[in-house]
């Protein structure tokens, strides 16, 4: 077997430095040939890039016109959104005016419906009142008293609900803000809301106490009647006797009653018409209870005891009758759209005033117009 040279450690060493110069003559070379072709692809890219310039030149002039094209755009686009936000700023006093006109003008005829409501329903409620007044049989009394005491409820809930939405009505205009030159015009609808109030409140106190005083007269006594007149058909003294004397303790429980209520000054007269009525069944019911109570007299020829508590009767009727027409008148004027109306006379002054400047306001107030694109560019914003 052949055995490889082994050459002396001199020679290697010597060898060493040329093997070295050679490798960095290869690695320059390596280099130069690598930019080279780095140099080449560029100028490739380039040429590439100038012949599809040549070959495009259409291309390049619909780029420059989509160029200007957006430029105009966005210039016009900027104009208008300018013109757009001058023009908004320069009607805003207008439509601040406009709804504030919105808000005072439908809360006040907002209002003045609620008046106007609350008078047809004293209408229906005179009516009915009218009616049962008409009746004269006792037995009628106890439903008149409930058809009266009925539409009180009703009543009050609607001077309730009137006064709550004027209320409501001048709170919101309160809060609304109020330009500078319809100042008048808002202290004008205040003081017409205030003074609405006052008269609801007003009202809806006298109806309460005409609650109070219907209840405590109780419902026997409603038509001012003295008497049933069926029974005095039988000629039984006891059972008259015995119909006086609970008449007379319901009386004198009523006039109990009634001595515990203060009334107004508008309800004086009323209520002290009610209390003599009152006084009147007590008195004449004594009076024939006692009448009744007696032994019949011996002579034919006299009158008999059912007789003369008869005349009693028809005595007590001839005074009652001027109590029961006072009232009846004072029950129709309580819901007498007429008498009713002119709690409302002060303020009807200013709702005509408010009425007719509101007409008037509304026909000369300006409208906000609506700002559009120009025609071009509307145009362009929908292609």
């Amino acid at each position: 077997m052949l055995m490889p040279a082994v050459l002396p450690q001199a020679t290697l060493l010597q060898s060493l430095p040329a093997r070295a110069s050679i490798g960095r003559s290869l690695s320059k070379r390596a280099r130069i040939k690598t930019d080279y072709s780095h140099t080449r692809m560029l100028a490739e890219s380039y040429k590439d890039y100038l012949r599809f310039l040549e070959k495009s030149p259409r291309l390049q002039i619909f780029q420059k016109v989509l160029v200007i094209i957006i430029g105009l755009m966005l210039i016009a686009g900027g104009g208008s959104t300018a013109l757009f936000y001058w023009r908004y700023q320069k009607e805003q006093p207008i439509r601040l005016e406009n709804s504030y006109l919105e808000i005072a003008g439908s809360g006040f005829f907002s209002a003045q419906q609620s008046v106007n409501d609350l008078l047809a329903g004293f209408q229906v409620a005179g009516t009915k009142t009218d009616i049962v007044n008409d009746l004269k049989e006792a037995s009628a009394s106890s439903s008149g008293f409930f058809v009266l005491a009925d539409q009180l409820d009703r009543t009050i809930a609607s001077i309730e609900s009137a006064g709550e939405n004027v209320s409501f009505q001048k709170n919101q205009l309160r809060q609304t803000q109020t330009p500078s030159r319809f100042t008048d015009l808002n202290n004008r609808l205040l003081s017409f809301y205030d003074k609405s109030i006052g008269v609801f409140d007003s009202l809806k106190s006298r109806h309460q106490f005409a609650k109070e005083f219907l209840l405590s007269a109780g419902p026997n006594f409603y038509l001012q009647v003295l008497s049933d007149e069926a029974l005095w058909q039988t000629g039984k003294n006891e059972e008259i006797i015995a119909y006086f004397e609970n008449i007379k303790t319901e009386a004198n429980d009523s006039l109990r009653k009634l001595s515990e209520l203060e009334p107004p000054e508008d309800f004086k007269g009323q209520f002290q018409t009610q209390v003599s009525y009152m006084e009147l069944l007590v008195k004449m019911a004594d009076n024939i209870i006692s009448i009744l109570s007696q032994q019949e007299d011996l002579n034919v020829e006299n009158a008999t005891q059912l007789e003369k508590a008869y005349q009693v009767l028809i005595g007590a009727r001839r005074e009652n009758e001027i109590f029961r027409e006072e009232l009846i008148s004072a029950r129709s004027e309580l819901f007498s759209p007429e008498g009713n109306l002119l709690q409302f006379g002060p303020l009807r002054i200013d709702e005509n005033t408010l009425t007719s400047d509101l007409e008037n306001i509304n026909i000369q107030r300006k409208q906000v117009k609506t700002y559009k694109l120009p025609v071009f560019l509307q145009k362009l914003t929908t292609h």
